[in-house]
């Protein structure tokens, strides 16, 4: 299950990093900085959220949720930039 969901989790961040990488292109100067503020900031978000699923005393469950965490929120990032690029 794990390296499903890495794999899937492979397929997501590629598809973030592409939304950011058109998004990146089409804003200003000013816009980019923006933009690069909020997704470092949203990184370190997804990042201590889910590791707080990584409960140690929950099993072999605690990784998986985990690791389901990082998978949803990616895609759901990877949505909201795909959105926001298709207004612009």
């Amino acid at each position: 299950m794990v390296e499903c969901m890495n794999a899937e989790l492979t397929r997501q961040d590629a598809k973030l990093n592409a939304e950011y990488k058109v998004l990146m292109n089409s804003l200003s100067a000013e816009r980019k900085t923006q933009l690069r503020t909020a997704q470092r900031a949203w990184i370190t978000y997804r990042d201590e959220n889910c590791t707080f699923y990584y409960d140690p005393d929950g099993g072999t469950m605690a990784r998986l949720e985990a690791n389901m965490c990082v998978v949803r929120m990616t895609a759901e990032r990877a949505s909201a930039l795909a959105l926001f690029n298709e207004r612009n």
